[in-house]
């Protein structure tokens, strides 16, 4: 996967990378510090992706993150997600699994067209 850096030391996972996988696993951490975030359009229209597990630090899944990833499957979500932006999984119709490991599914903002994802937990 590809990141950078954040202006507090932080990462986000900017995309893909030179990552082959079709399962997907954002870290918890990337050179010793937090991966708090998915970037805008990071894996948008990757149609090898086919499950995709977000580390319990990502506290945002940016605007269609993974719009049209019409194979993925399988999402896990972090237990620290506080906001997932508009369109993050907008024709994701392959998605059956939804697993959040937290405990407030209820406090998780979910903007506009995130229907595919929300429907299937």
């Amino acid at each position: 996967l590809s990141y950078f850096k954040n202006a507090d030391g932080t990462y986000t996972v900017g995309g893909i990378g030179a990552c082959t996988d079709t399962e997907i696993i954002i870290p918890d951490e990337y050179n010793g510090a937090k991966v708090v975030a998915i970037a805008a359009e990071a894996f948008m229209q990757n149609n090898k992706i086919t499950s995709v597990k977000i580390g319990n630090n990502v506290t945002t899944i940016g605007q269609s993150a993974f719009y049209y990833c019409r194979n993925l499957n399988t999402v896990t979500i972090g237990a620290s997600v506080v906001k997932v932006e508009a369109s993050a999984f907008r024709y994701c119709k392959a998605i059956a699994n939804v697993h959040y490991l937290g405990s407030n599914w209820g406090g998780i903002v979910f903007e506009n067209m995130n229907d595919d994802l929300t429907s299937k937990y």
